[in-house]
């Protein structure tokens, strides 16, 4: 699973990680995808923000792991990640991100509906790597 991370200091590049798909891993395994990319990023709580980007396939949308609370922490003002804001709506109405984040893709599955994480390709890392530069 490809991932992108963004830290808040924009200083600091983008960088692309590799995490163990959910296919490789064993059963017990696959629960701790989420736990890798909290690890990724430094956090306790994660939660999972929709971006409005777009791809070329209707099942797929990107979001963002963030810091749940990452907002109640103090100097949470210095922390704001304006790289990834750009690309939650949320940030056009004063409500920015704040702090590293993890940039990847969600997929819906067969099964009514439900969305599993899901690694970009290669083509979607290299536009959304272009935008943050």
């Amino acid at each position: 699973m490809k991932v992108i991370k963004i830290p808040h200091d924009k200083n600091i590049p983008c960088t692309v990680h590799e995490i163990a798909d959910a296919q490789d891993l064993s059963i017990e395994e696959s629960g701790k995808v989420l736990d890798r990319i909290k690890e990724l990023i430094s956090i306790e709580w994660a939660e999972v923000v929709l971006t409005f980007i777009k791809g070329e396939d209707p099942r797929r949308e990107y979001c963002l792991i963030v810091d749940e609370v990452g907002k109640l922490k103090d100097g949470w003002v210095f922390r704001i990640n304006p790289r990834a804001s750009q690309f939650y709506a949320g940030a056009i109405h004063g409500d920015p991100i704040v702090g590293d984040v993890v940039l990847l893709a969600r997929e819906y599955t067969a099964n009514f509906g439900e969305c599993d994480l899901a690694g970009l390709t290669d083509w979607e890392e290299e536009v959304l790597m272009f935008h943050l530069l």
